[in-house]
């Protein structure tokens, strides 16, 4: 179980750090990802550019939350039949980690949807309607 949990950390932190370095060419201008293009409508592919950025943090993040509970189930700190109450510096870095998660991903399900908050939005694709806009 925890050579799975470690796999899957780090294909998510993997694909995360993939996506914000897309995120990053879209912000530059330059040629943007194309290996979604077959497989999704041309306004979804458009709304998932404009929050590569968002959504490859939230890989991070998960990435990261899902391996630092798999280690500490592995070290029986959590999990067990009566494990040690957790320190206070392992709670507040579960719960950063936690927070990251849920804010980046709803920041990027809102990009998405509204392209919406504009500031975090390329340039050169402000001016897009969302998915869920009317038109």
């Amino acid at each position: 179980m925890v050579v799975l949990t470690t796999v899957l950390a780090l294909c998510l932190i993997w694909f995360g750090t993939a996506l914000v370095r897309q995120g990053i060419r879209s912000w530059r201008g330059q040629t943007p990802s194309t290996f979604l293009a077959r497989s999704l409508a041309a306004n979804v592919l458009a709304g998932g550019e404009r929050a590569l950025l968002m959504l490859g943090a939230c890989g991070c993040f998960l990435g990261a939350m899902i391996g630092l509970g798999g280690y500490l189930s592995a070290a029986g700190v959590i999990g067990g039949t009566t494990p040690p109450p957790p320190s206070a510096a392992l709670v507040v870095v579960l719960l950063i980690l936690l927070v990251g998660v849920v804010t980046t991903s709803l920041t990027g399900i809102a990009i998405v949807w509204y392209n919406r908050p504009r500031f975090l939005v390329p340039p050169h694709l402000r001016d897009q309607p969302g998915i869920m806009s009317v038109r």
